[in-house]
């Protein structure tokens, strides 16, 4: 039988805003509401970013621990903490980020161009952000923009900062990553290291297609308004939810299951958690 799928909703973002897009959830209450629906639809895990009450990107412990909180009580997703932030966020704040009760928590193996800006992950900051995920028993999940990435995640799991199992995350298809090509898929896939799994995120319009090539690889799908705001050239997702009926239709028609949370969690090796979700 094939591997249940795991989907992934990065639902909000650092860097959207309402000008985007109107249906971008940014509140305490939106995102909690997308998560219900995008749970239901077929998602089992939500990659946090944060907001503060006049909407900006935020790394603040306090909010953090209530959204958490809040997804907690009305769902039973995954909940993975985002360790990048904003562009320009301080070394400080996003090592502040790793709040207790986590279940995982996103960490780029690299600097990259983001944009018109540059996303800074130098070498000691990763490796604090690792040492402290160990300490809080939070999962983390590798972030690969580019190649030479997962080389590096080579290294760290050498150096013992990072234990089996590993979750990679393909992160491919923006400006200043590497291109959402099936041949570069195949050539992350194939320097995976054992007792491995990986997701991939498309960016923009490579979102759909990328989860395409992921589900047929046995992979898992990362979805939703923070790596693409379209369902199709020209239409405007008006929920994440939308996003994740989509992939779970792709799913569908290659026969491939779609993972409960409790499931995600065993195909993940993750604690299961005994709270209750009202849903």
């Amino acid at each position: 039988m094939k591997t249940p799928l795991v989907i992934t909703v990065a639902g909000t973002g650092a860097e959207l805003t309402r000008k985007q897009s109107l249906f971008v959830p940014l509140t305490l209450l939106q995102i909690a509401e997308q998560a219900q629906a995008c749970q239901k639809a077929g998602a089992s895990l939500w990659h946090l970013h944060v907001r503060d009450v006049a909407g900006k990107s935020t790394c603040d412990p306090k909010i953090i621990r209530q959204t958490m909180s809040v997804l907690r009580k009305s769902t039973q997703m995954i909940v993975q903490v985002s360790t990048g932030g904003a562009v320009g966020d301080s070394e400080k704040d996003r090592l502040g980020t790793l709040v207790s009760g986590l279940d995982m928590a996103s960490l780029t193996l690299g600097s990259i161009n983001f944009g018109d800006g540059v996303f800074l992950n130098p070498t000691p900051l990763i490796q604090k952000l690792l040492v402290k995920m160990r300490r809080k028993n939070i999962r983390p999940e590798f972030e690969i923009f580019d190649a030479g990435m997962m080389d590096f995640a080579d290294y760290l799991i050498r150096k013992k900062l990072a234990e089996a199992p590993f979750h990679y995350n393909f992160v491919l298809g923006g400006r200043g990553f590497l291109a959402a090509t099936e041949t570069n898929l195949d050539f992350l896939i194939s320097k995976l290291p054992k007792r491995a799994q990986f997701c991939v995120a498309g960016i923009g319009k490579a979102q759909f297609s990328l989860a395409e090539m992921a589900i047929a690889r046995g992979g898992h799908v990362r979805v939703g308004m923070e790596d693409g705001l379209y369902l199709r050239s020209g239409e405007l997702a008006q929920s994440n939810a939308e996003l994740v009926r989509d992939v779970v239709a792709l799913a569908k028609k290659q026969g491939r299951p779609i993972s409960s949370p409790v499931q995600a969690r065993r195909i993940l090796q993750l604690p299961i958690w005994q709270g209750r979700a009202s849903i």
